[in-house]
Formats: C-alpha cells, structure tokens, sequence
C-alpha cells in the first residue's frame, strides 16, 4: 500500500474506489465506526471545489460487497 499525491478523475468520468485496489484511508478518527452507522465525509477536487459525501460503515467482511 502507498499513498497517492493526488488522483486524476478525467471530467465526466468516475473512478471506483475499492478494498484491494484504490481507496481511501480515513486516519485520526475519535470515536468507533459502527456497522449500519453513517458519516458525513468531505472530499476537495482541484477544480469543482468541495464535495461531502455521506458513507455507510460496513463491516471489514463486507468490504468487497456492493451496496
């Protein structure tokens, strides 16, 4: 595993983010993540600016499963 400086996302196009491949790592979290729970992520792009996301925690056995 390494981290990236950046990530290009070509306009008009997705990328997947997934277990095994490209994904984010949250650090510095204060409390548990629970199964079943959601949080409010905020995610910078250089040129459309700021984007929060909401994420369903999942758990570690359902990380490949698409929701």
């Amino acid at each position: 595993m390494r981290p990236l400086e950046s990530l290009d996302i070509p306009s008009h196009s997705t990328v997947q983010l997934k277990p095994d491949g490209t994904h984010i790592m949250i650090t510095g979290v204060k409390q548990p993540l629970i199964a079943g729970s959601k949080f409010l992520l905020a995610l910078r792009f250089d040129r459309s600016g700021d984007r929060r996301i909401d994420v369903d925690v999942r758990p570690a056995s359902a990380a490949g499963e698409s929701m």
